[in-house]
């Protein structure tokens, strides 16, 4: 079976748009692992129910903003990445970032680790 890791990638970032619990847990459903983790620098949620509640909190944060892809989607050995951007209903972006995801076994996503903004300047 092959992936199209860019639709995975989509569907990923519609969830997080999804105002509806109900319709974001059905996105999720269908491309999120049973035992997938997500973490980023604010947190870390486990399972599907704790994505979906974990994607609400950050709703709280930003109502009404969408994520969209900005980069195209990279991938092997069964990981991928992507970059997205937050974007204001005024159509400004607020935040970006990358994420980095896995598949498991059932081709569904496993883990993801995201990262906000551009990488840090090289030190000495």
């Amino acid at each position: 079976m092959t992936t199209d890791f860019e639709s995975l990638a989509r569907t990923y970032l519609s969830a997080w748009s999804a105002t509806d619990v109900t319709q974001r847990r059905e996105i999720l459903a269908k491309i999120w692992d049973d035992m997938a983790f997500y973490c980023d620098p604010l947190g870390r949620a486990d399972g599907l129910d704790g994505f979906v509640d974990y994607i609400a909190g950050a709703q709280v944060m930003f109502p009404d903003h969408a994520l969209i892809l900005s980069s195209g989607v990279d991938h092997h050995d069964g990981g991928f990445r992507f970059s997205w951007q937050a974007v204001s209903p005024a159509g400004d972006v607020v935040i970006d970032g990358t994420d980095f995801a896995t598949l498991g076994d059932s081709n569904k996503i496993s883990s993801v680790v995201g990262f906000f903004g551009p990488l840090p300047e090289k030190t000495a």
